[in-house]
């Protein structure tokens, strides 16, 4: 195959490609838990083979077709250079798309949208920055955390001053909006954002444990999702937008969708559950007063009892 048809095929499903070498194409690997803009995935065009270098994912051109989406005859039309068509959607996503009449492809990046002059986090700079040393320590977030999610801190001048900065990323693992957090308590605003944020979802890494089914809590802010550790995506307040939703909904290896707004939210959870119930299994629980799932963590959270839809 040459690379311009496998470049096409790409396109047609939405994956963004790069140039690699000579002999492959590269995309943001599918299969690896953490998104990010590296394309760590390559397709070589002799072998219509595919090796990721991070995660070690290996197999044939078909099989990461059928990991985007396209199975059976859509794939072999594609591979033999066809127009991709809609035999790739499988009928859940068409009943989705019916009724729900979500936006068919993901939010893009926005160019517009850079990250201000800020610093990486790291142990050398929190020892001089005191307010976001005790910022992240009052909420139990340790300093690891805040740059593998890749926060960077605004500094003591400007726009951005003594705010920590969180990038959001697109599906593609490319710059999409970031936030920034007053850390001092003294901001008029306590959050400043630039980018779609309602249009897009705050994922942590996905890890499926064992044969239980794989649920996924939908929590408000970010710290809450840091503090659930893994397997939870944030929509920035309680509420979820139609873009939000076909997101979540697209993600084919999520068996349960439990909605855990803050306390005062239960009803909105409730009804968010309800919104989804028809396309998988979604449910929401109930909160202490006046508590989020920061405060509760994910050993207490995990133990909430969910009202299924």
């Amino acid at each position: 195959m040459d690379r311009s048809r496998l470049d096409n095929l790409f396109m047609a499903l939405g994956v963004p490609t790069r140039k690699s070498t000579r002999n492959a194409v590269n995309i943001c690997c599918p299969f690896c838990s953490t998104r990010d803009v590296n394309f760590h995935l390559g397709v070589f065009l002799s072998s219509l083979r595919y090796h990721c270098w991070r995660c070690k994912a290996r197999g044939s051109l078909r099989g990461l077709l059928a990991r985007l989406g396209l199975v059976g005859v859509a794939a072999e039309r594609a591979i033999s250079g066809m127009p991709v068509r809609d035999e790739r959607l499988g009928l859940s996503e068409q009943v989705l798309r019916a009724l729900s009449r979500l936006p068919e492809t993901p939010v893009g990046p926005d160019p517009r949208i850079v990250l201000p002059d800020s610093d990486p986090i790291t142990a050398d700079l929190l020892e001089g920055e005191p307010a976001l040393n005790q910022f992240l320590t009052a909420r139990g977030i340790p300093a690891q955390v805040a740059a593998d999610y890749d926060c960077r801190w605004g500094g003591n001048s400007g726009d951005w001053v003594h705010r920590l900065i969180i990038p959001v990323y697109d599906d593609f693992g490319q710059l999409a909006a970031f936030q920034g957090r007053d850390v001092t308590g003294k901001a008029r605003a306590k959050y400043l954002s630039e980018g779609r944020m309602a249009e897009l979802l705050y994922w942590t890494d996905l890890d499926r444990d064992g044969d239980a089914p794989w649920r996924v809590y939908v929590v408000e802010g970010v710290f809450d999702a840091w503090r659930m550790g893994r397997n939870a995506v944030a929509t920035f307040t309680h509420g979820i937008s139609r873009s939000q939703r076909s997101q979540l909904l697209r993600h084919e290896r999520i068996d349960e969708v439990v909605f855990a707004w803050d306390g005062d939210s239960y009803e909105m959870s409730v009804a968010a559950a309800r919104s989804l119930a028809p396309l998988v299994r979604a449910g929401a629980v109930k909160l202490p007063p006046d508590s989020d799932p920061d405060e509760l963590g994910a050993e207490r959270m995990m133990e909430l009892e969910v009202k299924w839809a």
